[in-house]
């Protein structure tokens, strides 16, 4: 668990309960502790570029769209991005050809409902 949650953890701790109505605050503690550790989990747990290269760099994607500088390659279970600024336009040269995942500088990632950013 993060630092933050942590010391969050022990801030509601040290709350006093209110007597008439312990079973309340209690479900309420039980709660916000439960999301302050997936908070934590989830970071910790956060796929990088670079986990998401070597789990997923040897698929091929095909080119699917165009817009706003951004680039969209897709196949039938992910869909992945590069691109985003008018000099990113020059640097890939795009076809009807699949492609390796990891041969291009990815900045998003979508698998099903998840979706990953990758910009620095």
């Amino acid at each position: 668990m993060s630092r933050k949650g942590v010391n969050r953890w022990k801030e509601i701790e040290q709350e006093k309960p209110d007597r008439e109505n312990d079973q309340p605050k209690a479900v309420a503690l039980v709660i916000r502790f439960s999301v302050i550790v997936k908070t934590a989990l989830d970071w910790e747990n956060k796929m990088t570029y670079k986990k998401f290269i070597e789990k997923h760099g040897e698929e091929e994607v095909k080119f699917s769209s165009y817009y706003k500088y951004s680039f969209t390659f897709k196949n039938e279970k992910l869909a992945v991005g590069c691109g985003g600024s008018h000099d990113d336009i020059y640097r890939l040269e795009v076809n009807a050809e699949p492609i390796k995942i990891k041969n291009i500088d990815l900045t998003w990632a979508k698998i099903g409902e998840e979706f990953y950013s990758f910009t620095w």
